[in-house]
């Protein structure tokens, strides 16, 4: 999705599956997998005449998307830490009909180890 067309500059978000993340480029040494400077030198803004990098981006996300680093709502298993509760569920769906019923909120998601 495109937002602010006829602008000079842009950033690029990633969605997760639940959450958007900021594209950042930050300068590393061979291998280009470290960056040892702090995040305030990433680069965050292009301009909009850079096609360049929405080409990185996508490739960026297709790596992300081959190595499943992204969050399904509907899949992930989740646990309520309310004291006493224990209830243990899976995907978006079942969690927000049991914070419904109960009140609890204390909703965390299971990793998994698998």
């Amino acid at each position: 999705m495109r937002f602010g067309e006829g602008k000079l500059s842009r950033c690029i978000l990633v969605y997760s599956g639940i959450h958007y993340d900021r594209v950042a480029f930050s300068l590393s040494d061979a291998p280009y997998v470290v960056s040892h400077l702090p995040p305030e030198m990433d680069q965050t803004v292009w301009e909009t005449t850079d096609d360049a990098v929405l080409a990185q981006a996508q490739r960026l996300v297709e790596q992300l998307h081959e190595a499943h680093y992204y969050d399904d709502p509907a899949e992930m298993v989740l646990a309520c830490k309310h004291p006493g509760c224990g209830w243990v569920g899976s995907g978006q769906q079942m969690g927000a009909k049991h914070a419904l019923s109960t009140g609890h909120t204390a909703l965390v998601e299971i990793e998994d180890v698998g």
